[in-house]
Parts: C-alpha cells; sequence; structure tokens
C-alpha cells in the first residue's frame, strides 16, 4: 500500500459516505490504498455499511487494506482524524472529509 485514506465521519452514511467511498473505489486503485473510515457517535446506518465494506475487502483478499475505529461517542473531527492517524501503517496520510468526491484526473 502507497497511502492511507483516513475518512472521519458522524452518521451521513447515505448521503455523504457512500457516495465519498464509492467515488475512492472508482478513481482509485483499491490495491494501492489503506482505507480507514474513523466513526465517532454514528447512529444512523454507519456500522451496517462499515460491515459490507468489511466483507467487500475480504472477498478482494485485501482484508489489510480496510480498517475501522469505531467510537460510541461524538469525539469530534480533531479526535476523530487522530484517531485514524493512529492505526495507519502507510508513510502518506490522506485526510478526506466524508463529503468528498473525488473526480476523474486527465
Amino acid at each position: 500500500m502507497k497511502y492511507s485514506i483516513v475518512i472521519p465521519t458522524y452518521n451521513h452514511c447515505d448521503d455523504l459516505l457512500k457516495p465519498c467511498v464509492e467515488s475512492i473505489f472508482k478513481y482509485t486503485n483499491v490495491s494501492d490504498i489503506e482505507l480507514i473510515i474513523s466513526a465517532n457517535g454514528c447512529t444512523d446506518n454507519t456500522a451496517k455499511y462499515l460491515n459490507v465494506l468489511r466483507e467487500h475487502y475480504n472477498l478482494l483478499g485485501m482484508h489489510e487494506n480496510f480498517k475501522v475505529v469505531w467510537s460510541t461517542e461524538p469525539l469530534g473531527y480533531s479526535r476523530a482524524c487522530n484517531a485514524g492517524i493512529g492505526v495507519a501503517t502507510c508513510p502518506l496520510i490522506v485526510l478526506l472529509n466524508n463529503d468528498t468526491i473525488l473526480l476523474e484526473q486527465e
């Protein structure tokens, strides 16, 4: 893996997190990235979605490329980012807001 993408999230699974992750799958080589979701205080369907993502990575044989940092209470943006960074193993780290959509590059 070349770099870690850390995405802090607080709810908004369907309208923000899913499109963000889908754009990562579409426009990156997932074997090059370690995807880390730092979920803090989520009460929506984020946990269920993260389980689906975990299964997806397992089926691809890349379970080590996906990590979840789960907190039952809201940490706030900075603490959620730091928690995700704390488990990153790649030399390069990208902090990505959950409302970011990657676009095709020329």
